[in-house]
Protein backbone atom coordinates (compact mmCIF):
# COMPACT_ATOMS: atom_id res chain seq x y z
CA UNK A 1 0.00 0.00 0.00
CA UNK A 2 2.92 2.58 1.17
CA UNK A 3 4.48 1.56 -2.45
CA UNK A 4 1.29 2.74 -4.53
CA UNK A 5 1.26 5.49 -2.62
CA UNK A 6 4.36 6.48 -3.20
CA UNK A 7 4.74 6.09 -6.91
CA UNK A 8 1.42 8.25 -7.23
CA UNK A 9 3.22 11.00 -6.02
CA UNK A 10 6.02 10.39 -8.29
CA UNK A 11 3.51 10.44 -10.92
CA UNK A 12 1.80 13.61 -10.58
CA UNK A 13 5.03 15.22 -9.45
CA UNK A 14 6.26 13.97 -12.96
CA UNK A 15 3.22 15.16 -14.63
CA UNK A 16 3.68 18.56 -12.53
CA UNK A 17 7.32 18.85 -14.01
CA UNK A 18 6.16 18.36 -17.70
CA UNK A 19 3.15 20.35 -17.60
CA UNK A 20 5.60 23.31 -16.44
CA UNK A 21 7.99 22.55 -19.23
CA UNK A 22 5.30 22.23 -22.02
CA UNK A 23 3.85 25.47 -20.67
CA UNK A 24 7.79 27.21 -21.15
CA UNK A 25 7.32 25.37 -24.64
CA UNK A 26 4.17 26.94 -25.72
CA UNK A 27 5.11 30.56 -24.46
CA UNK A 28 8.36 30.54 -25.88
CA UNK A 29 6.62 29.41 -29.69
CA UNK A 30 4.02 31.62 -28.89
CA UNK A 31 6.28 34.98 -28.35
CA UNK A 32 9.50 33.58 -30.87
CA UNK A 33 9.41 36.59 -33.79
CA UNK A 34 7.47 35.80 -37.20
CA UNK A 35 10.98 36.33 -38.47
CA UNK A 36 12.11 33.10 -36.37
CA UNK A 37 9.09 31.64 -36.76
CA UNK A 38 9.76 30.86 -40.20
CA UNK A 39 12.90 29.89 -40.20
CA UNK A 40 11.94 26.96 -38.21
CA UNK A 41 9.00 25.71 -39.71
CA UNK A 42 9.41 22.63 -41.01
CA UNK A 43 6.35 21.65 -43.49
CA UNK A 44 4.02 24.64 -45.38
CA UNK A 45 1.13 22.80 -45.29
CA UNK A 46 -2.53 24.69 -44.99
CA UNK A 47 -3.82 24.12 -41.61
CA UNK A 48 -0.72 22.99 -40.43
CA UNK A 49 -0.85 25.99 -37.93
CA UNK A 50 -4.06 25.29 -36.83
CA UNK A 51 -3.15 21.56 -36.04
CA UNK A 52 -0.28 22.63 -34.21
CA UNK A 53 -2.12 24.80 -32.23
CA UNK A 54 -5.02 21.72 -31.26
CA UNK A 55 -1.53 19.32 -30.83
CA UNK A 56 -0.04 21.46 -28.38
CA UNK A 57 -2.85 22.51 -26.24
CA UNK A 58 -4.32 19.27 -26.05
CA UNK A 59 -0.90 18.23 -24.21
CA UNK A 60 -1.42 20.98 -22.54
CA UNK A 61 -4.69 20.20 -20.78
CA UNK A 62 -3.46 16.62 -20.40
CA UNK A 63 -0.96 17.35 -18.76
CA UNK A 64 -2.23 20.29 -16.04
CA UNK A 65 -5.00 17.67 -15.12
CA UNK A 66 -2.78 14.98 -14.16
CA UNK A 67 -0.50 17.33 -12.53
CA UNK A 68 -3.19 18.43 -10.60
CA UNK A 69 -4.61 14.82 -10.32
CA UNK A 70 -8.39 16.61 -10.72
CA UNK A 71 -11.46 14.02 -11.47
CA UNK A 72 -13.01 14.01 -14.63
CA UNK A 73 -15.79 16.51 -13.29
CA UNK A 74 -13.28 18.91 -12.47
CA UNK A 75 -11.16 19.05 -15.50
CA UNK A 76 -13.34 22.39 -16.88
CA UNK A 77 -11.46 24.34 -14.78
CA UNK A 78 -8.12 23.07 -15.97
CA UNK A 79 -9.24 23.15 -19.84
CA UNK A 80 -10.54 27.16 -18.98
CA UNK A 81 -7.30 28.02 -17.63
CA UNK A 82 -5.26 26.23 -21.02
CA UNK A 83 -8.11 28.44 -22.84
CA UNK A 84 -7.49 31.55 -21.38
CA UNK A 85 -3.32 31.12 -21.25
CA UNK A 86 -3.66 30.62 -25.00
CA UNK A 87 -6.00 33.56 -25.74
CA UNK A 88 -3.59 35.65 -23.56
CA UNK A 89 -0.78 34.85 -25.95
CA UNK A 90 -2.18 35.71 -29.04
CA UNK A 91 -2.76 38.88 -27.08
CA UNK A 92 0.46 39.71 -26.23
CA UNK A 93 1.92 38.40 -29.78
CA UNK A 94 -0.95 41.35 -30.98
CA UNK A 95 0.53 43.84 -28.34
CA UNK A 96 4.55 42.79 -28.74
CA UNK A 97 6.58 44.37 -31.57
CA UNK A 98 7.06 40.41 -32.95
CA UNK A 99 6.07 40.29 -36.11
CA UNK A 100 3.26 38.51 -35.01
CA UNK A 101 -0.51 39.13 -34.64
CA UNK A 102 -3.82 38.25 -32.83
CA UNK A 103 -5.40 34.91 -35.21
CA UNK A 104 -9.02 34.78 -33.83
CA UNK A 105 -8.72 31.31 -35.56
CA UNK A 106 -5.60 30.20 -33.72
CA UNK A 107 -7.50 31.41 -30.50
CA UNK A 108 -10.25 28.69 -31.54
CA UNK A 109 -7.78 26.03 -32.39
CA UNK A 110 -6.75 26.46 -28.79
CA UNK A 111 -10.01 25.82 -27.69
CA UNK A 112 -10.39 22.62 -29.66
Amino acid sequence: MHLHIKHKKLGIRFYFYSALVWTAVILILSLLSAAKMKELQVVNIIGMDKAGHIFFYVILSFLWAKATGVDIKSQGLIIFLCISFGFFLEILQFYLSIGRTFDFYDGFANVI
